[in-house]
């Protein structure tokens, strides 16, 4: 079961099939569910004849009640089937959770995993940089006029950055804790390429995301030192300016810039306004956006489909309502207060996990509110580690 682990980790950012309409997304929907599914077979058989209570396990009430949030939403929903996929998704997610924490406790498949991320992320990050120089395995279907891009096997630029936010302060961590030198370099290369190709993907939502995570890293590791932090402020402001406010925007309606995001971001309060409690139906935004944006009077899109609010925190209050996003924001706060309580009372080791897993986290979350990183598969399996190995420690810590 290490093994799969392992393989299964590498697996889900790789796997592709274009035998599919969606090439990218649903491969690695299906290998991320059909994980969790055996890793929570796994656990149960080994959980017998052993006292567990999973009620006690922190992350636990705040994914059921997103789950909860969403079965709630279907009453709303013109697309059920949709919200049922999306109930799916919610309820496998927090199976994997718990599964993970169980097979994480042992410190070497803490390893085995940092290393095959730190593998995987460079597989992507060099396919991506030979797109980049114009080398490609396949020949992809990229929008006209776009140009070259580190589409990798994400088979979106914005995917790929999302999935480096998240997992690059994990290989970050590797590089500088390990004590092999094999380890060292590796985690060291990945670092890098992961770096240049997250700039080179030119996503303004990922830049932030990156600098946010650092930013968390500075205030934690460089606590009483002014200067760092001041300096990793600096380039945070920098960076958004240059990539947000100051980068000139497309004319008429692209979804990617700012001024069609906000019009997008009208429709999307538009729901909420109207269905404050149960919202609009899970995974049902892109079926009901045309409707609502024609009464938001919106510069509507011809023939462009707008799938996503390009804001997760919208689209969770769009489609599922103030409750749904109630339980994310009850999410996050655990997430940090579990977080807070392991950094204050943690060993060492323990302690610059914690802030690796945390940095990921805020990378994760400050993306999101310009992109749409929870519905990107590679990342959601990068939140789950980090959810895990706080749920691994935060025990750790209490037990002493």
């Amino acid at each position: 079961m290490d093994n799969f682990l392992v393989f299964w980790f590498v697996s889900v950012p790789l796997i592709f099939c274009r035998l599919l309409n969606d090439v990218f997304l649903l491969p690695k929907q299906v290998l991320l569910s059909g994980g969790a599914v055996i890793l929570f077979v796994c656990l149960l058989q080994r959980l017998r004849g052993r006292n567990y209570n999973l009620l006690l396990e922190p992350f636990f009430w705040p994914l059921t009640a997103i789950v909860l949030t969403r079965i709630f939403s279907l009453t709303a929903a013109v697309n059920k089937h949709a919200t049922l996929y999306s109930i799916a998704e919610a309820f496998s997610f927090l199976i994997l959770v718990l599964s993970l924490t169980e097979f994480l406790q042992d410190e070497k498949n803490q390893t085995k995993v940092l290393l095959a991320l730190a593998s995987v992320s460079l597989l992507v990050c060099l396919y991506g940089l030979f797109q980049l120089a114009g080398l490609d395995f396949f020949t992809w279907e990229v929008p006209a006029g776009s140009g070259r891009s580190t589409l990798s096997t994400l088979g979106r630029r914005n995917f790929t950055a999302e999935y480096l936010v998240a997992v690059v302060p994990l290989i970050f961590f590797l590089w500088t804790r390990s004590d092999c030198r094999k380890e060292k370099i590796l985690a060291g290369i990945s670092f890098s390429s992961g770096v240049v190709t997250l700039f080179l993907s030119f996503t303004r939502a990922s830049y932030l995301g990156f600098f946010a995570s650092f930013l968390v890293a500075a205030a934690f590791l460089f606590r009483g030192k002014v200067a760092f932090q001041k300096t990793f402020i600096l380039l945070a402001v920098v960076v958004f300016f240059r990539s947000g406010l100051a980068a000139g925007q497309p004319m008429g309606f692209d979804p990617t810039s700012v001024k069609s995001r906000l019009l997008i971001w009208k429709a999307a309060l538009a729901m909420v306004k109207e269905k404050p409690l149960t919202g609009v139906g899970a995974n049902n935004f892109e079926f009901v956006y045309l409707p609502y944006a024609k009464k938001a009077k919106g510069l509507l899109p011809v023939a462009e489909r707008v799938a996503n609010a390009h804001n997760d925190y919208l689209e969770v209050a769009a489609e599922q309502g103030v409750l749904g996003l109630a339980a994310l924001f009850w999410l996050i706060f655990v997430l940090i207060n579990t977080g807070l309580e392991v950094r204050k009372k943690g060993n060492r080791q323990q302690q610059f996990f914690t802030v690796a897993a945390l940095s990921s986290c805020a990378g994760i979350l400050i993306n999101s509110l310009a992109a749409f990183p929870f519905k990107n598969p590679s990342v959601l399996q990068i939140l789950a580690f980090n959810l895990a190995i706080l749920t691994v420690f935060h025990h750790q810590v209490r037990k002493k």
